[in-house]
């Protein structure tokens, strides 16, 4: 299948998402070659993951078929939930793949390195114009734990300033990798 055709075709009446989901793919494809990822896992993934975004409430429980899944996060979250199920629905069992589609907002504990990437290049595309995606951008292209935890503290500082309350998952897994940063950091001092 052609995914990269099958997303023109789903998003066409949103051009700026196809634009951002291309600009997705290059970055995904540039540090995953960077730090020797599966590409055809980040392509598939880039492309797909925000398929379902402009889906109306019933369409993205269509596909997720269990309202209690989609209760537990905001109406913003819920198409990177419908986009795994969609994923799956058209015949895609690459558990990377899935996984890469399903967390790419905010990750996961024990992520795979496609998954933190595609994370990475979501917040770090060309067209995002904010100082933080720049910033993340090169930090990312030298250290991709680093880069997706500056991700992670910018985007909590960002909800906390505006009086929104980060997902209990979000402060999960930005913890796991802050402590697992720290935890290498001290390694290499003390080796």
């Amino acid at each position: 299948m052609d995914y990269k055709v099958l997303m023109l075709k789903k998003l066409r009446s949103y051009p700026k998402r196809i634009n951002h989901t291309l600009n997705v793919l290059e970055r995904a494809l540039e540090l995953g070659k960077l730090y020797n990822a599966s590409l055809e896992v980040l392509e598939v993934a880039s492309l797909l993951h925000d398929i379902t975004k402009y889906h109306t409430k019933e369409e993205h429980l269509n596909l997720v078929k269990d309202e209690s899944i989609l209760k537990c996060y905001d109406e913003s979250l819920h198409h990177s939930i419908s986009a795994y199920y969609y994923a799956k629905e058209i015949g895609i069992k690459d558990a990377k793949i899935l996984e890469a589609i399903r967390y790419h907002i905010w990750g996961k504990v024990e992520m795979n390195l496609e998954t933190m990437i595609l994370v990475v290049s979501d917040y770090t595309e060309k067209d995002r114009k904010f100082k933080e995606a720049k910033t993340a951008y090169k930090i990312a292209k030298e250290d991709i734990v680093k880069g997706y935890l500056y991700i992670m503290e910018k985007t909590m500082e960002y909800l906390i300033k505006n009086n929104i309350n980060p997902h209990k998952e979000q402060i999960k897994v930005y913890n796991y990798y802050k402590e697992k940063c720290k935890g290498e950091i001290d390694a290499r001092k003390n080796s």
